[in-house]
Order: structure tokens, then sequence, then C-alpha cells
């Protein structure tokens, strides 16, 4: 797994590549943590490049939506899978994150 981030406008986007599982979970989640920590609040996850996610990389974004909505902000998905996507939809994250079909429409919510 490999994830990236770069910063446009007051949007964090990370973008991940690989799978989030097992494995790799624990450094996805504390990517994410750390991001918070460092006091950013407005997310779009990039998972056009994700090829499966556990429940272990749910938890991830389930935490950093916790956190970042107590601190006024939010986290957009875009370009998810149809694997990950069924993931989301049985966990029910999929009702609770808004998700777009790319990244500029996940940021351009979030700067509205």
């Amino acid at each position: 797994m490999e994830i990236v981030a770069r910063q446009v406008g007051q949007v964090l986007v990370i973008s991940v590549e690989g799978s989030i599982d097992a494995l790799t979970a624990v450094d996805f989640s504390d990517f994410l943590a750390a991001q918070l920590d460092q006091g950013q609040t407005q997310f779009v996850l990039d998972l056009d490049n994700v090829d499966f996610m556990s429940s272990a990389g749910l938890r991830g974004i389930l935490h950093l939506l916790r956190g970042s909505r107590r601190r006024g902000g939010d986290v957009c998905l875009a370009a998810v899978q149809p694997g990950v996507r069924k993931t989301l939809e049985i966990a029910g994250l999929w009702r609770i994150v808004a998700h777009y079909p790319g990244v500029d429409e996940a940021v351009a919510s979030l700067e509205a």
C-alpha cells in the first residue's frame, strides 16, 4: 500500500494505492490519525487505486470521519471502486460518508 497526500486549498487529498487489509491497515490508520493531530479537518480520500479494503480499513475511515466532524470538518470519498464500494455499503459507511466519482467533485463539495 502506498499513501500520497496533497493539499488543495483547505482540503487534504489522500490518495491510496493497493490493498487496505490486516497487513496495511495500521499504517493507513496511523497516517490518517497523524493528519488529524496536525490540525487538518477537511479530507478527500481518493480510493481510485484501492482494490480491496477490510474492516480494519473501515475503522480508519470511521476514526477520521469522527475526528474531522468533531473539529467542524468532514470527509468525502472519491473514485471508489466497485469491490470497495460493496464493503462500504455492507458496513453502512456508504450512507454516512459523501462520495463522488472523482477527486475534483469531492474537493469542490468541501470548499462550497
